[in-house]
């Protein structure tokens, strides 16, 4: 019965450590698709969906107050 008790407890265990590396995962995706959305909106300054050199650049001396 105790052998049996604890296969229960570790499958529960099991269980949620995957519900919560999908929800994080989903959650982490979500975050990712939003940042980059921003700083495509901030710095593709030509308008062609992709970041040049220069446009890359800026994004990497932005400061984190100039994007608040």
């Amino acid at each position: 019965m105790r052998a049996q008790s604890a296969s229960v407890i570790r499958m529960v265990k099991e269980a949620s450590l995957a519900e919560m590396a999908l929800t994080l995962s989903s959650l982490w995706s979500t975050c990712v698709s939003t940042m980059a959305k921003n700083i495509m909106k901030r710095f593709d300054v030509d308008g062609d969906g992709e970041i040049s050199l220069e446009e890359f650049q800026q994004v990497m001396d932005a400061d984190e107050e100039d994007e608040q």
